[in-house]
C-alpha cells in the first residue's frame, strides 16, 4: 500500500512539473526543487525532469513548444534533463520544438544548454 501511495505522489508530481513547464511557472519550479532540497534528497531522488507525457514529449519540449525560455534554463539547471533528447515520435529535440514554433529565445536556451560540446 505504501509503495502504492508513493508511485502515486510521484505521477502527480511529474504532472505538475508538465504544467509548470507548459504556464513557464518559474517560481513553482523553484518551489518544488526546494521542497526535495530542504528534504536533502540525493540526486536520483529529485523529480525527472526526463520524464514525458502522454506523447512521448519531455518536460523540456513542452516549455519549448510554449517558448518558456527561463523555464528551459530552470529545468536544466535544476536536474539532469537531455537537452539532446529526442522524442520517440518525431525524432525532434527540445531545441526543435522551439524553433518549429518561431520561439527564438527558447531555442537560444536549448542550444547553450546541457555539456559543451567535444
Amino acid at each position: 500500500m505504501a509503495a502504492d501511495k508513493n508511485e502515486e505522489e510521484e505521477e502527480v508530481q511529474v504532472k505538475s512539473l508538465f504544467e509548470l513547464a507548459a504556464a513557464g511557472d518559474l517560481k513553482g519550479f523553484e518551489e518544488e526543487f526546494a521542497i526535495f532540497a530542504n528534504k536533502k534528497a540525493a540526486p536520483e531522488d529529485l523529480p525527472d525532469t526526463n520524464a514525458r507525457d502522454w506523447r512521448g514529449q519531455s518536460i523540456l519540449e513542452i516549455a519549448a513548444v510554449w517558448g518558456k525560455a527561463e523555464a528551459i534554463e530552470v529545468i536544466v539547471s535544476k536536474g539532469t534533463a537531455d537537452v539532446d533528447a529526442q522524442s520517440a515520435a518525431t525524432g525532434m529535440t527540445a531545441l526543435h520544438r522551439a524553433a518549429m514554433w518561431g520561439h527564438a529565445d527558447s531555442s537560444h536556451s536549448c542550444s547553450h544548454s546541457g555539456p559543451p560540446p567535444s
